[in-house]
């Protein structure tokens, strides 16, 4: 059963925005799903004197673990940061905690829900009021605004995000709430859609391509094991994107997947005989009807020439085999799926020099593509 959890969090010292970053990484990753986060906000310390200042930041998440489950998670995420416990109110790396979890009151020598002291306190209640106005706090039975409007506390928050927008020209938040990044067999799909969710709070959806157990034979033998490597492929990355797609209007987190489910018919019309294809498409087109169309696809594009370097480098053995050839018929079905799509805008950029991995720039001229108005169809741009 999934419960809605409200967190805070909070850092005083070294690479501040970086460590919330993290913890909101490492919270979809151990604790749930990121539905949506507030600004990051700028206060002093709050109960103390020559301490710097804290940046903070509020997470809505679902999760599955119980109040005192969730609690042991989050202490573990603050100790794997390098967060040691050592005075109360004292300056520290990464802070989080538990502000509310659904309508619940709870109350154990370690754990009290809602948090005690939240009311009293702006540092808490401004990323909150921000990212859950409405919220009733279930014991003074008022909302976050009404608390945050009495709040005894005369330390002001300010909101950070909004400043660093305007200074960096990068975007506050990503215009999309459901945005898929494809591109051929090592063209950094994953690596884009890790930094995206990164330094946005997206929640993730990557294909679990590891798990396919007749890959491995496929690459050796593609005629005897292409029926049955697409099939699998196809049920479970639409029994995943069902799953993680559900709730997709409900919240304004945005959404990131590194595969679109029409990559199924694509590799599949490349790999299958006539007959297997035929076959294949009457289950996929009904599959297919049932999941939301992307409000955003970006393609990566690259020459076959940089996918081989990069599939080496990464080294995974059952990947090895793979010929320029195959490549370049997986990239002709690409291209002949844009031509022919025109329900959504499609976005091909050429990444070819490009290492938006560990380029800032490259990154933040992705951003800014990505954020652009795009008509529905295809357009090209260079990075």
């Amino acid at each position: 059963m999934s419960h809605i959890a409200i967190l805070h969090t909070g850092s005083n010292i070294g690479s501040r925005e970086k460590l919330l970053k993290l913890a909101l990484r490492l919270i979809a990753e151990r604790a749930g799903h990121i539905l949506k986060t507030s600004a990051v906000y700028s206060t002093a310390p709050w109960g103390v004197s020559g301490q710097p200042a804290f940046l903070n930041q509020a997470a809505m998440i679902e999760t599955q673990l119980q109040p005192q489950d969730l609690l042991d998670t989050l202490l573990d995420i603050e100790h794997h940061m390098g967060r040691e416990r050592r005075e109360k109110w004292g300056s520290r790396l990464i802070d989080i905690d538990i502000l509310f979890y659904d309508n619940l009151v709870w109350h154990t020598p370690t754990l009290q829900i809602p948090h005690p002291h939240l009311h009293e306190r702006n540092f808490v209640l401004a990323p909150l009021a921000e990212l859950a106005p409405d919220w009733v706090h279930p014991v003074l039975g008022k909302t976050v605004t009404q608390l945050l409007a009495e709040s005894p506390d005369d330390l002001e928050a300010v909101p950070l995000l909004a400043q660093d927008t305007h200074a960096t020209g990068l975007p506050e938040r990503l215009p999309h709430q459901f945005i898929v990044i494809e591109g051929n067999i090592g063209a950094g799909k994953t690596t884009l859609c890790h930094r995206l969710a990164r330094d946005y709070g997206c929640r993730l959806i990557l294909e679990q391509f590891a798990n396919n157990p007749f890959l491995p034979y496929f690459y050796h033998q593609p005629e005897r094991y292409a029926f049955p490597v697409e099939l699998f492929f196809m049920t479970e990355r639409h029994k995943q994107l069902q799953e993680e797609l559900s709730t997709l209007s409900l919240f304004q987190q945005t959404v990131v997947a590194d595969y679109f489910f029409v990559k199924t018919s694509l590799f599949a019309k490349n790999n299958l005989s006539e007959e297997e294809y035929r076959l294949f498409l009457r289950l996929f087109h009904v599959l297919n009807a049932s999941l939301p169309k992307p409000e955003l696809l970006v393609y990566l594009h690259r020459s076959v020439k940089s996918l081989m370097g990069n599939i080496r480098r990464r080294g995974r053995s059952y990947e090895q085999d793979i010929s320029e050839a195959y490549l370049a018929q997986i990239q002709q079905a690409y291209f002949e799926f844009f031509k022919a799509e025109h329900a959504f805008p499609i976005l091909i950029l050429d990444v070819e020099k490009a290492d938006f991995q560990h380029d800032d720039l490259s990154y933040q001229k992705i951003l800014q593509a990505l954020c652009e108005p795009l008509p529905v169809g295809v357009t090209h741009r260079c990075i």
